[in-house]
C-alpha cells in the first residue's frame, strides 16, 4: 500500500512540473543580415550579403525548395496551402540562419 502511494505521489509531482515549465521562447536575431517578407504565398528574402543556398520545408517536414541563388534578393512561391514554413539560409561567408515563417492565404 505504501509503494502505491509513493508511485501516485511521484506521478502527481511529475505532472505538476510539466505544467509549470515553459517552452523556450523563439528568439530572432535583431542583427541578422537578412529580412524575410511575405505576401500571400510568395516569400522574398532580402539580404545585405549574397545568399549561397536557400532551403524551405513545410510544417509536415517535406522539403519544398532547395536553390542556390547567389544573389542578395531571392523570391519564391510556396506551392502548398499550409500556413507555416521553415527556411534555412546559408550566406556566401558560410553562416547559416534558420527561421519559422507564417503565411497568409
Amino acid at each position: 500500500m505504501m509503494t502505491i502511494n509513493r508511485i501516485l505521489l511521484l506521478i502527481l509531482v511529475c505532472c505538476c512540473c510539466s505544467f509549470i515549465t515553459k517552452p523556450a521562447p523563439i528568439i530572432t536575431d535583431p542583427n541578422a543580415p537578412y529580412k524575410v517578407l511575405t505576401t500571400g504565398n510568395q516569400v522574398t528574402i532580402r539580404c545585405s550579403r549574397d545568399i549561397k543556398t536557400v532551403m524551405a520545408w513545410n510544417s509536415g517536414g517535406n522539403r519544398i525548395l532547395e536553390k542556390s541563388p547567389h544573389a542578395a534578393v531571392f523570391s519564391f512561391r510556396v506551392p502548398t496551402t499550409q500556413k507555416l514554413i521553415f527556411i534555412r539560409i546559408q550566406l556566401e561567408d558560410g553562416k547559416i540562419y534558420s527561421e519559422k515563417v507564417g503565411l497568409r492565404n
